[in-house]
């Protein structure tokens, strides 16, 4: 099965929502936890500093976590997303990268500058 933590009220803190999503997952001894912190903006300092609470907050729950800390971009993005993962990875400690959409007209070439010239290795790539 699947569960899915959502915020408590509109205040809740999204690194307490990561928090809560650990503890589901401990007590509940699941395999994977996947948290999801969706369109967040590289160059938005204050986003960058909620990235690392979260990531601090998975960290002080399970030991040797996040284990993976994917970027995920559309291929459509180009370029931008160049700067999107040097950021993120000075900030939060990008491990890979998901490339999405491969299936239209973009070409992605960026990914290519990633990997060579950033060392993040491309995970996924989603066509269809």
């Amino acid at each position: 099965g699947t569960d899915i933590v959502i915020p408590m009220d509109s205040d809740e803190r999204p690194e307490s929502v990561a928090i809560r999503s650990c503890t589901k997952a401990i007590d509940g001894k699941y395999d994977v936890l996947i948290v999801d912190t969706s369109g967040r903006l590289s160059n938005n300092r204050k986003l960058n500093q909620e990235l690392r609470a979260i990531k601090n907050g998975i960290s002080s729950k399970i030991s040797g976590a996040p284990h993976e800390t994917l970027l995920v971009v559309d291929a459509n993005v180009g370029r931008n997303a160049f700067e999107q993962a040097k950021t993120w990875k000075k900030e939060v400690g990008v491990s890979g990268v998901a490339v999405t959409k491969l299936d239209g007209t973009a070409r992605a070439g960026y990914v290519v500058s990633i990997a060579k010239e950033l060392k993040i290795p491309i995970k996924l790539v989603g066509i269809g």
